[in-house]
C-alpha cells in the first residue's frame, strides 16, 4: 500500500478547512450527513427483517433533508437506468447478508440493483466500521493526487481500491483534529426528528466517513477543478423539515426495540408553537407570512425562532428584499464607501441579511422585515463579533455604534405586501 503524500495531503487540509470556513459549502453539503443520521438511526441490519430494511431505505430518499429536496441526489441518479428504483429488494438482502457475516465476496451471489460507488454510500452509513463512503469514481482523482497511484474506474476493483486509500485518509483526518463543521447541523436536523435526544456531542463513525467523502469531494470539486456542474438551483441552509406521511406512518408502527440504545420515541402529541420542540415547516415567502410569524411565535423558544429566522434570511422573502434594497450595504452606503460587492453568476450583486434585533432575545418583532437590513460580508461579521452595538431604533431608522463611531441607517421603506408578492 503506498503512503500518502504527505506535503499535498496537508495542503489539501489547509486549504479544506478555509472552504468550510469562509464559504457556504458546509450548508451546501450537509444534506448527506443528515441522510446518514436518519438512515443509521432508523435501520438496524441485525435486528430488522430485509422487507423492513428495503422500506425504511426507500423511504430515507425521500426525506426533505435540504433544500426541501427529496433524497441523496447521487444515490438516486447513481441507480442503473434500466431500473425505476435506486434500491432493490436484493440490495436490502445483501445489506443484511454482509451485517451478519464479514465476507464481501458474498455480493456475487446477490442481483444487484446498484453500482459499486453507490453501494459504498450504504454500507458506509450502515456498516460504517466496515466499510466507507466512496459514491463516485471520480475519486480517482483524489485517490491518484493524495497516494500517486492510478486505481480501476469502475466496478469491484474500484470498490476495493478505494475502500483501501479512503480508510487511510479517514485515519489520517481524525489524527488532525479537524474541527467538526457539519455537527451543529446535524444537531438542527437531529433535535427536529427527535425533539427529546441529547444532544450530540461529537462525530460517529459514520460521520467521519461521509467527513472523508467530503474532503475528496472538496479535492475533486475545489481544489483540482475538474468538476463541471450542469445546472446551478438556488440554494438555502439547514431549515425545518416537514415530515412525510411515511415517515409519520412509520415513526407510529416501529418497534421501538430495533432502534439504537436511548433512541427517543417520535410518538408524543403534538405540542404548542412556544415549546421547545421544533415548528412544522412555515410559509415565509411574503411579507403577510412574516407578519402573522410576528405573532404567532413571539413567545417561542431560541432554537424555533432561529429555524424560521434562517428561512427568512435566505429564502425568497429574503431575496426580495434584497432586491428592493437594490443589493446594497446599508452601512457601507452611509459611510460613503462603495455598497457594492462582487457579482453572482446571476449577475445581481452579492449582499447578506443581518436581524438587528437577535431573533433569539424572544422580542416581538423581532421576525419582521422592521428589523431587517442589507450588510455586505464584512460588515454582518463586525456586527455580531466586532465592536459595535445597536445604541437606538425608532420607526424610521437604526442607530449604531460602529469602532467607537455613531451611524444612522436609515430603515428601508415599509414594504407593501402587494409589493413582496410583485
Amino acid at each position: 500500500m503506498e503512503p500518502i503524500f504527505r506535503e499535498k495531503f496537508n495542503d489539501c487540509l489547509e486549504k479544506y478547512i478555509v472552504h468550510c470556513e469562509g464559504t457556504n459549502w458546509v450548508e451546501r453539503e450537509s444534506y448527506k450527513f443528515l441522510f446518514a443520521n436518519w438512515l443509521n438511526r432508523k435501520v438496524n441490519l441485525r435486528m430488522q427483517s430485509v422487507e423492513k430494511i428495503y422500506e425504511l431505505c426507500m423511504q430515507s430518499l425521500k426525506e426533505p433533508y435540504h433544500n426541501n429536496e427529496k433524497g441523496i441526489q447521487f444515490i438516486m441518479k447513481g441507480a442503473r437506468e434500466k431500473l425505476s428504483q435506486p434500491i432493490s429488494l436484493p440490495d436490502a438482502e445483501l445489506f443484511k447478508a454482509l451485517a451478519e457475516k464479514d465476507d464481501f465476496d458474498i455480493i456475487e451471489t446477490y442481483q444487484r440493483g446498484m453500482s459499486f460507488p453507490v453501494l459504498s454510500a450504504w454500507l458506509g452509513t450502515l456498516l460504517p466500521k466496515k466499510y466507507i463512503c466512496a459514491p463516485t469514481t471520480d475519486f480517482i482523482h483524489t485517490i491518484e493526487l493524495l497516494f500517486k497511484i492510478k486505481i480501476a474506474s469502475s466496478g469491484i476493483d474500484f470498490f476495493d481500491k478505494s475502500q483501501e486509500y479512503f480508510k487511510i485518509i479517514k485515519t489520517e483526518l481524525i489524527e488532525s483534529g479537524l474541527k467538526q463543521y457539519f455537527l451543529s447541523n446535524i444537531n438542527i436536523y437531529l433535535k427536529v426528528i427527535y425533539p427529546n435526544s441529547p444532544e450530540k456531542k461529537k462525530y460517529d463513525e459514520y460521520d467521519w466517513n461521509w467527513v472523508t467523502e467530503d474532503f475528496a469531494l472538496y479535492i475533486f470539486r475545489e481544489y483540482l477543478k475538474l468538476y463541471i456542474p450542469k445546472s446551478k438551483k438556488p440554494f438555502e441552509p439547514i431549515s425545518q423539515p416537514e415530515k412525510t406521511n411515511s415517515e409519520q406512518e412509520t415513526d407510529s408502527t416501529q418497534d421501538n426495540s430495533n432502534e439504537e440504545p436511548n433512541e427517543p420515541s417520535n410518538d408524543e402529541p403534538d405540542k404548542p408553537p412556544d415549546s421547545k420542540v421544533a415548528v412544522s415547516a412555515e410559509l415565509v415567502d411574503t411579507l403577510e407570512n412574516i407578519l402573522d410569524i410576528d405573532e404567532k411565535y413571539k413567545t417561542a423558544s431560541p432554537m424555533v425562532k432561529e429555524i424560521i429566522s434562517k428561512r427568512i434570511e435566505r429564502g425568497a422573502f429574503s431575496s426580495k428584499f434584497k432586491q428592493v434594497a437594490g443589493y446594497k450595504c446599508m452601512i457601507c452606503e452611509r459611510m460613503g464607501i462603495t455598497p457594492f460587492s462582487f457579482k453572482k453568476p446571476n449577475g445581481d450583486y452579492y449582499i447578506e441579511v443581518h436581524h438587528v434585533i437577535p431573533v433569539s432575545e424572544l422580542l416581538k418583532g423581532s421576525l419582521s422585515s422592521a428589523n431587517l437590513i442589507t450588510v455586505c460580508a464584512n460588515h454582518h461579521r463586525q456586527l455580531h463579533y466586532g465592536n459595535s452595538k445597536v445604541e437606538e431604533i425608532d420607526d424610521n431608522r437604526f442607530i449604531f455604534r460602529i469602532d467607537n463611531k455613531i451611524w444612522n441607517i436609515p430603515k428601508l421603506k415599509a414594504l407593501k405586501a402587494k409589493n413582496i408578492n410583485d
